[in-house]
């Protein structure tokens, strides 16, 4: 290791311990790859809550144009009165 990684070791042993302990290399690697799995383990949990949510909401959106009372206007404005009526009556 080049003198100028020793002394980044050292710095940051002093910065994270506050102590005269040095930091060796293999702990430092040991250190990140911990971190590392952590990250990588959070991340996988995070995007299947975010897949859980989604179909969630998918769901919650189809059950919505399929069961709920919204009309849109295009749709209103091509029926008859007598199918409007209906549609009111249905709905009550």
């Amino acid at each position: 290791m080049t003198d100028l990684n020793e002394q980044l070791l050292q710095e940051y042993s002093k910065e994270i311990y506050g102590t005269d302990h040095e930091l060796s290399l293999k702990e430092l690697i040991d250190s990140h790859k911990i971190l590392r799995a952590f990250r990588l383990k959070s991340g996988s949990e995070m995007r299947a809550e975010n897949d859980a949510i989604y179909e969630r909401t998918k769901e919650l959106a189809r059950k919505e144009v399929l069961c709920g009372e919204y009309v849109s206007v295009a749709n209103l404005s091509k029926m008859t009165l007598a199918e409007i009526s209906s549609l009111i009556e249905n709905l009550q």
